[in-house]
């Protein structure tokens, strides 16, 4: 949020709009990883997890201060989606 304001220079509300997209992927996925936690188990759910945000935030060391939002947007929604299980 500070980035898109402070480095990219939106304003609050704009910002608030393009983040908007992780919420609606951990909306989503909550659900789904509370139904896969419980016909799985955590034994299998927490690792997957945990493998989708560090393959999310390895993608995110590619970023710079000049990477356009999309190529922000992609992982930062699977890091949403692997957050939420």
């Amino acid at each position: 949020m500070l980035y898109l304001q402070n480095v990219r220079g939106l304003s609050p509300v704009e910002a608030g709009v393009r983040t908007l997209p992780l919420s609606l992927a951990s909306v989503v996925a909550s659900p789904l990883g509370a139904a896969l936690t419980e016909r799985f188990g955590a034994r299998f759910t927490m690792p997957l997890g945990m493998l989708l945000q560090a393959a999310a935030m390895f993608t995110m060391l590619t970023w710079s201060a000049d990477s356009s939002y999309a190529t922000c947007g992609r992982p930062s929604s699977r890091w949403a989606w692997a957050s939420a299980w």
